[in-house]
């Protein structure tokens, strides 16, 4: 997941990744990296990604996925498109 500390959006989805209130494709247990465009290292990573247009967003390997914050039960849901080249959601 690519976020940034002035991205006003970003710190409601940061928030609720770093207490766990998330889901990949419905499930629970995934392993999501958060990635500051901000810091040399997350800039260079979103370069080198190449597929970046804005934040906050989250990929699987090469493939974007849709975030969505549900309110109610104060989570973040990313829907993630089934492929082979799945790793690690960042």
């Amino acid at each position: 997941m690519f976020v940034s500390e002035h991205c006003t959006p970003c710190q409601e989805v940061k928030r609720l990744l770093e207490n766990g209130d998330f889901l990949v494709n419905e499930e629970e247990g995934h392993e999501v990296d958060l990635v500051d465009v901000e810091t040399e290292a997350g800039f260079a990573a979103m370069v080198k990604l190449g597929e970046v247009t804005g934040i906050p967003s989250a990929y699987e390997g090469k493939r974007q996925c849709a975030i969505r914050v549900d309110e109610e039960d104060n989570l973040v849901i990313l829907e993630c498109p089934n492929g082979a080249d799945k790793d690690k959601t960042t």
